[in-house]
């Protein structure tokens, strides 16, 4: 009912907008009828010579304003994605700290990623927070005391570098895929790249728990 109401309302407020529109025009086209061929003539010729430059500001300062907001969400969302990464690479290094105990760690990652999820809802785009999801996801369903095992351990990477690229193609980025196992391998170390490329494919096909 209330998507009937809203759809009603817009169609009203398109109608008057239009009624408008029409009445402006009847009566300039009145006021222009009424005047003698020279006044006529030079009355169009003033609105023309005015109305260009009055467009042309208007236009470029649209796109000013709509550039420098484009621009502001874009440091915005390097930020976070920066944010995302490092959150990333310290969730792994942490695995090699023998003094921290699985449960501490998980704790401390669920802690962090619950710190930037403001950031992801103001600044991420549809993707990144569709491949955010899919990884919280992979990695409620693959926890467990007796650690990942290795099919889970590889759609925890693949969901991972999901949001990666995610990330990259909002910035600006192409991406193709058979790049998939490539930005995890940067940081670490003998990643099976047929592997994920596998655990891409389950993901795709729902299949979230190795």
């Amino acid at each position: 009912m209330k998507r009937v109401l809203q759809i009603i309302l817009s169609l009203a407020l398109l109608a008057g907008f239009v009624w408008m529109l029409w009445w402006l025009a009847t009566l300039v086209f009145s006021a222009l009828v009424s005047m003698d061929g020279d006044t006529r003539g030079a009355t169009i010729a003033l609105v023309g010579v005015v109305s260009v430059p009055v467009i042309t500001f208007a236009t470029q300062f649209w796109l000013s304003k709509k550039n420098s907001r484009e621009q502001a969400i874009r440091e915005k969302r390097t930020e976070f994605y920066g944010a995302v990464i490092e959150l990333f690479m310290s969730m792994l290094n942490s695995t090699k700290d023998a003094s921290a105990s699985d449960e501490d760690a998980t704790s401390l990652w669920a802690t962090k990623m619950r710190a930037l999820t403001p950031q992801m809802i103001l600044y991420g785009s549809k993707d990144f927070v569709r491949a955010w999801n899919t990884f919280r996801s992979v990695s409620a369903l693959n926890t467990s005391p007796e650690g990942l095992s290795p099919k889970a351990l590889h759609l925890m990477i693949a969901s991972m570098e999901m949001m990666m690229l995610a990330a990259r193609r909002d910035l600006g980025h192409r991406v193709r895929i058979d790049e998939q196992g490539d930005y995890v391998s940067i940081f670490i170390n003998d990643v099976d790249q047929a592997e994920v490329k596998l655990a891409y494919q389950a993901i795709k096909a729902g299949k979230l728990k190795g």
